[in-house]
C-alpha cells in the first residue's frame, strides 16, 4: 500500500508544473488549489489504474492516460491544448523531480 505521505508529497511536487502547463494550454481552472486537488486525484487514479491493469508497461501507459484524463476533466483543458498540456506537464515534472534528486531528496525512502 502506498503511504498517504508519499501521495501528498507527489501531489505537492506536481502541483506547480501542472498549474504552469494548464495555464499554457488555456485551461479554465488554473488556480493553485484546483491544481493541487487535481494532482491528488490524478495520483490516486494512477495507482488504481496501475493496480487494476496488473502493472508492467501496459499498466504504466494506462495509468498515464488516467492521469491525463483526470487533469483534463478537473482543470477543463480544451481539446486543442491536451497534447501541449501533456508534454509540458511531463517535462516540467521531470525537471522538478530531477532537481529534487540533485538536491538530495530520495523519493524511494519516502515511499517506504
Amino acid at each position: 500500500m502506498i503511504p498517504v505521505l508519499f501521495i501528498c508529497l507527489l501531489a505537492v511536487i506536481t502541483t506547480v508544473p501542472v498549474k504552469w502547463a494548464a495555464g499554457f494550454a488555456d485551461g479554465e481552472n488554473t488556480r493553485i488549489i484546483t491544481c493541487f486537488f487535481s494532482s491528488i486525484l490524478a495520483s490516486v487514479a494512477a495507482v488504481i489504474a496501475f493496480r487494476l491493469s496488473s502493472g508492467g508497461f501496459t499498466g504504466f501507459l494506462i495509468a498515464s492516460c488516467a492521469v491525463l484524463a483526470v487533469h483534463v476533466l478537473v482543470l477543463r483543458i480544451p481539446a486543442r491544448g491536451v497534447i501541449s498540456f501533456a508534454v509540458l506537464a511531463l517535462a516540467l515534472q521531470g525537471v522538478v523531480v530531477m532537481s529534487l534528486v540533485s538536491f538530495g531528496l530520495n523519493l524511494g525512502k519516502i515511499a517506504g
